[in-house]
């Protein structure tokens, strides 16, 4: 996988609970996403942008003010639908995976909300493919 965000847990990113907020947890996944999907080649063109429109999320360890964090991850697959990816955020300090998240990106008209269909030259593209994780039974 692909180092695509490296940053520092900041004490106003800290909920009420003492640890890192979700939202922040998300805007770290965003920047990644956007780093990767345009080393992909994908970016918006006029009248139109890219959006996260599905998330699977999964929480493994609470993150503390200035906790060192790092995005890695790649893409599991893309279709003319949009482009599925695979994040993992890691505490790099206690070398701990802190969560985990698949997402789906597409292409949508400003005007219309529709869905644009992605390139097909990006379908074809397979740099930045990794595997999809191995996910353990959430019932075990």
């Amino acid at each position: 996988m692909h180092v695509l965000d490296e940053s520092v847990v900041l004490d106003s990113e800290i909920d009420s609970l003492g640890h890192m907020n979700v939202r922040f947890y998300l805007a770290r996944i965003d920047r990644a996403s956007r780093r990767l999907l345009v080393e992909l080649g994908l970016e918006a063109s006029s009248g139109s942008v890219l959006r996260r429109y599905d998330t699977y999320s999964r929480f493994r360890r609470e993150q503390f003010a200035h906790a060192e964090l790092a995005v890695l991850g790649g893409i599991l697959e893309i279709t003319e639908q949009g482009v599925r990816s695979y994040f993992e955020i890691r505490n790099t300090t206690k070398d701990e995976l802190a969560a985990s998240f698949i997402t789906e990106t597409t292409i949508i008209e400003t005007l219309s909300q529709k869905r644009l269909p992605i390139p097909r030259v990006l379908i074809s593209n397979d740099k930045l493919l990794v595997p999809f994780p191995n996910m353990p039974n959430r019932d075990r």
